[in-house]
């Protein structure tokens, strides 16, 4: 399976920039599906989150999820994490190269134990 789904246009924020969200699923390398967020990972990102989270279920591969342009996430997006997670498993949920956002709240939340974190965050 490959899919790219972006969000937006959406209302500028308070520096005129238009926020956007991208989520690109591929076969990863090791088997798994592997997708790709970029953007903000808020309410708006929420539906096609979900959307390509059910693709991955119905192919029964697990998920690997390059966070490393997330420059934005609240707790819509960390529930959209944790859903992937009550979906799949947390065997077969895995978060590389997490962005400083992303690794923050996962700390800020007490919820980085329930997945499997790999590479440090970017920032």
């Amino acid at each position: 399976m490959s899919a790219t789904v972006t969000t937006g246009p959406r209302p500028p924020r308070g520096d005129g920039e238009e926020p956007h969200f991208t989520i690109a699923v591929r076969p990863g390398p090791d088997g798994s599906s592997l997708a790709t967020l970029d953007g903000e990972f808020d309410l708006a990102a929420y539906e096609p989150f979900m959307q390509a989270l059910a693709r991955v279920a119905a192919e029964g591969t697990a998920l690997t999820i390059d966070a490393h342009g997330v420059v934005y996430i609240d707790s819509t997006g960390l529930r959209g994490l944790l859903q992937a997670r009550n979906l799949l498993g947390q065997e077969r949920v895995r978060i590389i190269r997490p962005s400083e956002s992303v690794s923050k709240l996962l700390t800020a939340t007490g919820t980085r134990h329930l997945f499997q974190v790999e590479g440090l965050p970017e920032g």
